[in-house]
């Protein structure tokens, strides 16, 4: 019974494994990002995830680029524009913006390149503007010290487990 009980638990922990793994795609993009520009953040994109839907921001900055879409300039500036639509579609995000009063709506395109970096791009720009080159994304700090998720706390139990099968009886 030992030997049936040793290979059934494994297979039970792993299929939990994997059932955990495809429930949320959020996951990965939740957190505090920033984009910086000569060492200083100019731009936050915030996301959480409420009940299995992403919601958010992006704070208000001011830059300038040149003919080429490169930054010479940013800076942070007060406030923040709500996402008023986000789809996640593998691993890249289409995020859509819209101004305090509604008017202006920005279109961003957010792709993970990295466990805690991404890039954003604007996309769908009026023809004739210089578009920005991909602004590259940090996950912050605070972000990365979370606690444990279930997946890695059964993880960490099968592995434990295993160990103390592999002994001699």
């Amino acid at each position: 019974h030992k030997a049936l009980l040793a290979v059934f638990l494994p297979c039970i922990l792993i299929s939990q494994l994997f059932a955990l793994d495809t429930t949320d795609a959020n996951q990965p993009f939740v957190g505090t990002w920033q984009a910086q520009f000569q060492g200083k953040a100019f731009a936050t994109v915030k996301l959480e995830d409420q009940n299995g839907k992403l919601s958010g921001s992006i704070s208000h900055s001011q830059i300038q680029l040149d003919n080429q879409g490169e930054l010479t300039n940013a800076d942070v500036q007060d406030g923040e524009d709500a996402f008023t639509e986000i789809k996640v579609s593998d691993k890249t995000l289409h995020l859509t913006s819209k101004s305090a009063n509604g008017q202006d709506a920005t279109q961003y395109e957010m792709e993970l390149t990295g466990t805690d970096e991404a890039t954003l791009k604007f996309v769908g720009l009026p023809s004739g503007a210089t578009t920005p080159k991909p602004w590259t994304l940090h996950k912050g700090v605070a972000a990365a010290a979370h606690t444990p998720s279930m997946r890695d706390k059964l993880m960490s139990a099968a592995q434990i487990w295993m160990g103390g099968q592999t002994g001699s009886n």
